[in-house]
């Protein structure tokens, strides 16, 4: 008789901060713009990313130390931006923090992707990947934003953007990810269409992929332990 396999200890329940955060992000950023000065909260609410991205690595000593160093630029970029109100500051923080939220989500693809067996501690990986993606695209238009003003209009006026376009930019890329396509943001300059173009077939390609995975997965554990 197949022998039940043992639960991977680097995965065991090392997503479920990560995925709590990013729940958190994505119920009170709409509810806290108004709460100190503007975009003070989704400020903190992504350095508490970050810190739940060390979670996510913090067993495995050189992938904890490339992202402990990206993280704090991030993190360090993203403050000195809100106090100096410098533009370029900002477009480094949005530079790094896409950059190590891409380097998170291929690590939770590989431990998905290479867990033995589909637990909770899989599905939320899963689930904390797809929702660092949206914050990976929406660092992505952000920066558009800020190098071109005007690529994205809401309302038919560019989206306006205070202490940095995330704001704006979160909830476009969540619904752009998810091709529901509400349409009171648009991209209007040919690289904004083509980024959006692109996130939209990420997402679906993203669900498809790792569903079947997973699936798959859980099928073939069956097989061994029938």
């Amino acid at each position: 008789m197949a022998t039940r396999a043992k639960p991977d200890g680097r995965e065991h329940g090392s997503t479920y901060p990560l995925l709590g955060i990013l729940v958190l992000v994505l119920v009170l950023a709409p509810l806290l713009p108004s709460v100190g000065a503007p975009g003070l909260a989704l400020d903190f609410l992504l350095t508490s990313v970050i810190f739940g991205a060390f979670w996510v690595v913090h067993r495995d000593p050189r992938r904890f130390l490339a992202v402990a160093a990206a993280g704090a630029s991030a993190v360090a970029l993203l403050w000195a931006a809100r106090a100096t109100a410098l533009p370029l500051l900002l477009i480094a923080a949005l530079l790094v923090f896409a950059s190590t939220l891409i380097y998170v989500v291929a690590t939770l693809l590989r431990l998905v992707l290479r867990a033995r067996r589909v637990s909770l501690d899989t599905v939320s990986g899963a689930i904390a990947a797809y929702l660092m993606l949206a914050h990976v695209w929406a660092s992505v238009f952000a920066l558009v934003e800020l190098l071109a003003p005007g690529s994205f209009r809401g309302g038919g006026a560019p989206v306006i953007a205070d202490a940095h376009p995330l704001e704006a930019m979160l909830y476009y890329a969540l619904v752009t990810l998810t091709t529901v396509g509400y349409g009171d943001i648009v991209p209007v300059t040919p690289l904004a269409r083509n980024l959006a173009a692109l996130c939209a077939v990420s997402g679906q390609m993203y669900v498809a992929v790792l569903v079947a995975a997973l699936v798959a997965r859980f099928v073939a554990r069956d097989v061994r332990e029938g």
